[in-house]
């Protein structure tokens, strides 16, 4: 039971990761909620959204102090309960301040969990794979939850109704404990030899992968906690928004299936590249077009590309990482860039306008092929 390279324990991993996320990926609708139950601000809103993915950093980037030194099983136990509890309190008591204290602690809580999925993939013989199942997994699920959510009619609003759900599937994790591995492969300490090894930092190899981690999920997460009002401003109601971006899922899904059906056949460099271009165009068609079709095109490419190049991205930084120790830096540095990502997306829309939004995230992803063949070259080396 100990083993990431068995099935029970890639399945733990990978359903684990799934529910971790799912908070995350259902932003958008829960954001709209909030701001039309609740008359929270665009501003107000970036920075609900951070603080949630910003405490998931924080917990992650401490990861070299608790993740090869605790057991995973009780990691699990302890912050899956803590979120569902943070997630449940601000459908009865609402206030902005309120709501923005619990999706931090729900933020730093959900982290622990989250940083185990990740450092158990990324402990496997096939990490590209795994990631891309748990992508997979991802989208199938949050589809689902996006496409009913503005449908289920039980006298609970969008915003209530979401955190309800995500509450009980944290809950609902907690029984992954039975068969998920409670340490990994890797030990934690760093290898005899190398400069950077000895030294106790991360490689130049790593920090380059982790960097371009960061700058990638803040390109997307810029955009995509704003997709439901991207659709507002073009004179779309949040229903239609809604089924466009669930069934923009399973255009991820597809990527996802992509990544895991030709794995690195044609290397990781060719599928990251065309994900880069894919995700550009994306933007590029919700900037120039202001119709359903246009809207519908832009999101679901967007999404496409998401998890085409995501598996191959985070496999990079898993392999720069030949200790471990630094496992859990992989989820707070894409947590970290889910966080500013929004934030910063909410000041850049001016006028109800998202030119500058998409600038931002072009001129990001632009800068992560540099770094993603960079930092290639010197893992190789």
């Amino acid at each position: 039971m100990n083993d990431v390279n068995s099935w029970p324990g890639r399945i733990a991993a990978v359903t684990l990761n799934v529910i971790g996320i799912t908070y995350y990926n259902i932003m958008p609708l829960l954001l709209g909620g909030a701001a039309d139950s609740h008359g929270v601000t665009e501003s107000q809103l970036g920075f609900a959204a951070a603080a949630y993915t910003g405490g998931a950093a924080i917990v992650n980037f401490g990861g070299f102090l608790w993740l090869r030194q605790f057991n995973w099983k009780h990691l699990v136990l302890f912050g899956n309960l803590i979120a569902a509890i943070a997630l449940i309190y601000p459908t009865f008591q609402f206030s902005f301040q309120t709501w923005l204290m619990c999706n931090l602690l729900a933020g730093l809580a959900t982290g622990l969990g989250f940083g185990v999925s990740i450092a158990c993939l990324g402990d496997t013989r096939e990490p590209e794979r795994n990631f891309a199942m748990a992508y997979a997994g991802q989208t199938f699920l949050s589809a689902l939850l996006i496409f009913n959510l503005p449908r289920i009619d039980i006298g609970l609003g969008i915003f209530e109704l979401g955190h309800w759900i995500v509450a009980v599937l944290m809950l609902a994790a907690i029984f992954l404990v039975y068969i998920l591995p409670s340490a990994g492969a890797k030990s934690g300490r760093p290898p005899i030899s190398g400069k950077a090894s000895r030294s106790g930092w991360p490689s130049t190899a790593l920090l380059m992968a982790l960097l371009l981690l960061f700058l990638n999920v803040t390109a997307e997460g810029a955009v995509w906690a704003f997709l439901e009002r991207i659709a507002v401003a073009s004179q779309l109601d949040t229903k239609f928004a809604a089924t466009v971006i669930a069934v923009s899922f399973f255009t991820a899904g597809a990527g996802s299936i992509v990544a895991i059906i030709i794995g690195t056949r044609f290397g990781s460099g060719k599928p990251f590249t065309v994900a880069i271009i894919l995700s550009i165009t994306s933007v590029f068609v919700l900037w120039m077009g202001n119709s359903a079709i246009a809207y519908v095109i832009g999101v679901l490419l967007f999404a496409a590309a998401w998890n085409l190049g995501s598996p191959y991205r985070m496999a990079l930084a898993a392999k720069a990482d030949v200790s471990g120790r630094f496992s859990t830096f992989i989820p707070a540095t894409q947590t970290l860039g889910a966080a500013v990502g929004p934030a910063v997306g909410g000041m850049l829309i001016i006028g109800g306008s998202f030119t500058y939004v998409y600038l931002m995230s072009t001129a990001a992803w632009i800068a992560t092929v540099f770094l993603f063949f960079g930092a290639r070259k010197r893992l190789r080396a």
